[in-house]
Order: C-alpha cells, then sequence, then structure tokens
C-alpha cells in the first residue's frame, strides 16, 4: 500500500474516534488507555505472604494503579515484586487506611510475580482489600 493510501486511512480512523469539545470547538481523539488493562481484586483475610499476580512464562508484568483499603491497625502492608522485593505500594495502616496510588507505571523483570505482606497478623475480623490495574507484556 502507498502512503497516500494509508495517509487516507488514518484520517477516516481519526475522523471516526474523535470528538469535538462543543464550547471551544477543539477536537481530540478518544483514547481508552484502561481498555488494555487487567485488574486483579482480593480480601485477603490471612496475613500469610501471598503471590497476587504471575506473568505468563516468558512476560512481565506493568503496574498501573494499586488501591489497599484496611479496617484495622496491621503496620506496615507491601505490595512487591518477588526476588529483588522492588517495592510497588506501601499502606501504613497504623496511620492511614487507604491508599490510592493511581497513573503509576512499575515495570517487574519477565518472570517477576506482584506479591503480597504485611509486618502485623490480622486480627479476627480485619481484613485488607487490594485492587491492582496492571498489564502484561512480553519479555524483553
Amino acid at each position: 500500500m502507498n502512503f497516500w493510501y494509508r495517509l487516507n486511512e488514518l484520517l477516516k480512523w481519526v475522523a471516526d474516534n474523535s470528538v469535538t469539545n462543543l464550547i471551544n470547538g477543539k477536537r481530540a481523539i478518544l483514547v481508552d488507555a484502561q481498555s488494555i488493562e487487567s485488574t486483579y481484586s482480593e480480601e485477603i483475610t490471612d496475613d500469610s505472604d501471598s503471590v497476587l499476580i504471575s506473568p505468563s512464562s516468558g512476560n512481565k508484568i506493568t503496574v498501573k494503579d494499586v488501591y489497599m483499603f484496611a479496617n484495622g491497625n496491621h503496620g506496615q502492608i507491601n505490595i512487591d515484586f518477588n526476588n529483588d522485593g522492588a517495592p510497588i505500594a506501601r499502606l501504613y495502616s497504623s496511620q492511614f487506611k487507604r491508599l490510592s496510588a493511581a497513573a503509576l507505571t512499575k515495570t517487574g523483570d519477565v518472570d517477576q510475580e506482584v506479591e503480597f505482606s504485611m509486618e502485623d497478623s490480622l486480627g479476627a475480623d480485619d481484613k485488607v482489600f487490594v485492587l491492582i490495574n496492571y498489564i502484561e507484556e512480553e519479555g524483553d
């Protein structure tokens, strides 16, 4: 295909996937960045360390958002990449009961999992809710 044909196709796509602001007349392409993300969520009631997300063999995980909510004082709650323990997010539940780490980009190594751990034990009725938006990508 030649350049002019491809340019014409691109312009058609932009016209079909854009919107005009009726106040100022400016146009913008509609982009849904979250459409390529996956979401992991779990209510954790066991204080043992656990793997939350495992990439397929040869792939890596890029974490985009982390949300944690705790209903008790559990000390430091950690979301990390395994092996080297590279931190992704922390919730210091003795001070705060929720964490909203939106719009971050933290990429692990090939085959590196996302893990949950905490300093203190959960009480009988204590829970931690975790929600992670992520992208699984091919490894380098």
